[in-house]
């Protein structure tokens, strides 16, 4: 009779961390982060963890769809029960992903703020106001800043999300494609534009 062998758990893998996971793991030996700072660095990967695990149960979500459009054709309404349930999934990932910026800014004022008052101390702030950092923020990050044009877009949604209305998702019956909609998105379609690109 073989012995039996227990699986193996690996617990260390730096090939495959990507970058938030490669700071969240190695930053102590560089940075020594307050208790609120340490917190925004796991917060960066946590929310952004998040995001993703939410967009995960949206594309789960979006059979019930059909569930809505059968009801609509078969008694002349639908209560729009699996939109609402997949709207408010789609929004919280905007949410979630907003929040893992959030702490990816803090994480930031943490290592190059150096006391100094040009940082800003807000996510908003920071967006519009980044050429005028001084001290050791880095021009690459500069940069980085200056090719985030999806930014005004999520702000904006988060914006609407957080202090106005929420949207809708319906799906075309025809293609069977889910957009997401809402009503402040048309105000300032611009702006949206570049979020909604890759969707």
């Amino acid at each position: 009779m073989k012995p039996q062998t227990l699986p193996t758990v690996r617990v260390f893998a730096p090939e495959q961390w990507g970058e938030i996971d490669r700071f969240v793991n190695l930053h102590g030996e560089t940075y020594k982060f307050s208790g609120r700072d340490g917190r925004a660095v796991a917060g960066v990967r946590n929310h952004f963890q998040k995001a993703l695990t939410l967009q995960g149960l949206a594309i789960k979500l979006r059979p019930g769809l059909d569930i809505d459009c059968e009801q609509l054709e078969t008694r002349g309404y639908s209560p729009a029960l699996n939109a609402q349930e997949l709207s408010a999934v789609v929004e919280a990932t905007f949410l979630e992903l907003y929040s893992s910026l959030d702490c990816t800014v803090k994480v930031l004022r943490a290592v190059y703020g150096d006391g100094s008052r040009s940082f800003p101390d807000s996510t908003r702030k920071l967006f519009y106001n980044y050429e005028r950092v001084t001290g050791s923020f880095p021009d690459n990050l500069k940069k980085v800043f200056r090719g985030a044009d999806w930014y005004n877009g999520l702000l904006y949604l988060r914006d609407e999300l957080t202090h106005l209305a929420t949207g809708s998702c319906t799906m075309d019956h025809k293609t069977g494609i889910v957009q997401y909609m809402h009503m402040g998105m048309r105000v300032r379609e611009p702006l949206i534009k570049p979020l909604l690109a890759g969707a």
